[in-house]
């Protein structure tokens, strides 16, 4: 395996408006640690990058956590002192730097590999001053070393255990199929863009959806003295643990097949009472009321409508039978049986992540990918060369995306496929390299029709989130530790919903402790807030109605768009559909 490194960045606290500077660095390579506390830390961090990578013919790879949203961003310019723009070689995925090659070493985002808070590596020092103005800083320059230092050293050493137990893929994603191929002999086909045009309208994810209540499910429902809440236990492991469409050979039919008719897809039209999901006009995914309306339905969620009298008057359109089916039983087996029997917080980590990861590799999806350029300001790169088997097909100019003034850096962007006159891969160019998005609308979608069973099995069923329900019974529901089974997560007093993932839950054990000022602790509390960090109070006023806005100190770093600071209006899920009309 290639050496690796590790850093870690310490800037000033952050503040709303204000772009945090750097002031402190940390460099371990396994041995020693070498920390800078100075403004021009980055510059020298990158001086030592260089270095030790030049020893080892630019084979070092360094990781920072986060760094393709944080660290990456505080040094490219730095990068661009001592190299061309033309020698960087950058992937990113979505907004993320995944991973920036130079000819002397490369960076990497190690939360690509291990997306876990960087707390969880190792044990942390109780300090509680982890940010401080520029003033107060030198006062506790000691600890705040020590800090940075255990930080760069924890994520080393749990790199060390992933690396030395499933090798050095360069994204989790890419771990779990190389690991599915090699210790479980299952190995995943490749398909072409039009199989996965014909077949990704079955691909949705999961099932956020609140139902009607006491007052429309927004606010306080209090029609009962007690709710459940219940989650599965690993609702996606347990479906992989079925037969699912897995290679590329399918027939068409115009009915449901004797055999794998849940592992099928139906294009068909029928009156649905909320069990097919629908891609809204917004990008969304619903779940409508309606009549004699068109679905691309997996045969999971199909046949359990109709078993459950949810569908009716249906018309099938056409039929896509696969010719193999492939369960993933071994697989899931041995990472539940390792999270189960964990003797420490590693072997518990990497189980739960393996056991989460492997499903949306399935679903990956290269018409979003965007290859990216980073030069000095006020430079423009030269044209981007496609070439195939050797021979350039086309020249194309790079997108402008933004000029970064603080850092005098500017990046650039375009797809990662050349594109024809149409928006569609030229046929002479890079092909988009696809997986089977098959098996992901199959997995999926047999988690949604366990999910319908288990919710018409309840009684005042208030919210589901893809693998867990808020409803007033759920005696019905198997509890136990066994893999899909239910797990009774909270019992609640008090439950106030404002829309999906906006929600609050009392346990009913006891009123809330309170402070030394008399106001509740809010220990008991379940809550849920996508996006934003809103206190149990303010929940509660959101869901009652009243709105709230929420804004981030910390900056937001993307390569597409200058750092901005976000800012967000909260509204119970009525109010904000009443205020975009």
């Amino acid at each position: 395996m290639r050496d690796y490194s590790t850093l870690d960045l310490e800037t000033d606290p952050f503040k709303k408006g204000r772009i945090p500077r750097a002031f402190a660095a940390c460099f371990f390579d396994g041995k020693i640690s070498t920390l800078w506390w100075h403004i021009d830390c980055c510059k020298m961090l990158i001086e030592l990058i260089i270095k030790e990578g030049l020893k080892r013919d630019g084979e070092l790879l360094v990781y920072a956590h986060n760094g393709g949203k944080f660290d990456f961003h505080y040094v490219l310019e730095f990068i661009l002192m001592f190299f061309q723009y033309d020698e960087l070689e950058i992937l990113c995925i979505g907004s993320r730097i995944v991973s920036i090659k130079t000819p002397a070493f490369e960076l990497r985002d190690s939360f690509s590999i291990i997306p876990k808070p960087l707390k969880s590596f190792g044990n942390k020092i109780d300090i509680k001053i982890e940010k401080l103005e520029a003033d107060v800083r030198e006062t506790h320059k000691e600890e705040i070393c020590k800090y940075l230092k255990q930080d760069c050293v924890g994520l080393y050493n749990a790199l060390g255990e992933f690396f030395e137990r499933y090798g050095c893929e360069i994204t989790l994603a890419s771990t779990t199929f190389q690991v599915l191929k090699k210790q479980f002999g299952v190995k995943p086909i490749k398909t072409n863009l039009d199989y996965d045009d014909k077949f990704r309208p079955y691909y949705f994810a999961g099932r956020v959806q609140f139902f009607e209540g006491s007052l429309g499910c927004n606010g306080k429902q209090d029609g009962v003295k007690r709710y459940n809440i219940c989650d599965i236990n690993s609702a996606f492991p347990k479906a992989m643990m079925s037969e699912h469409w897995f290679g590329g050979g399918y027939d068409v039919m115009d009915s449901a097949p004797e055999v794998n008719k849940e592992q099928s897809f139906y294009n068909i039209v029928c009156d649905s009472k909320g069990c097919l999901p629908k891609r809204s006009k917004h990008g969304g995914v619903e779940f409508p009321v309606c009549e004699q309306t068109e679905f691309f339905a997996t045969g999971w969620e199909l046949f359990a409508g109709l078993e459950l009298g949810l569908i009716s008057n249906l018309k099938i359109k056409s039929v896509y039978v696969p010719r193999e089916c492939q369960n993933f039983q071994g697989y899931v087996n041995y990472f539940y049986e390792m999270k189960k029997n964990a003797e420490n917080p590693a072997d518990r980590d990497f189980a739960k992540l393996f056991l989460n990861s492997c499903y949306g590799k399935f679903a990956l999806n290269p018409r979003e990918f965007r290859e990216v350029c980073i030069t000095k300001y006020g430079d423009k790169p030269d044209l981007k060369i496609h070439k195939v088997k050797g021979k350039t097909i086309a020249k194309v100019e790079w997108e402008w995306s933004y000029d970064d003034l603080q850092r005098g850096i500017t990046f650039w962007q375009t797809p990662s496929t050349y594109l024809d006159e149409y928006g569609k891969p030229h046929p002479q160019g890079k092909p988009m390299t696809f997986y089977n998005v098959c098996t992901a609308a199959s997995i999926t979608g047999c988690v949604r029709a366990f999910l319908q069973r288990s919710i018409s099995s309840c009684s005042g069923v208030l919210y589901c989130d893809t693998d867990s329900i808020i409803a007033a019974d759920t005696s019905s529901l198997k509890l136990s530790d066994e893999l899909g089974d239910w797990k009774l997560e909270k019992e609640c007093d008090a439950v106030y919903i404002g829309g999906k993932k906006l929600y609050c839950s009392h346990d009913y054990r006891g009123k809330p402790e309170l402070d030394e000022k008399g106001k509740p602790k809010w220990k008991e509390w379940k809550t849920a807030s996508k996006g934003v960090r809103l206190t149990v109070e303010d929940l509660i006023a959101v869901c009652n109605g009243e709105e709230r806005e929420y804004a981030f100190d910390a900056p937001n770093y993307s390569v597409f768009s200058k750092p901005s600071f976000t800012k967000r209006r909260v509204n119970r899920d009525d109010k904000r559909k009443k205020r975009a009309a």
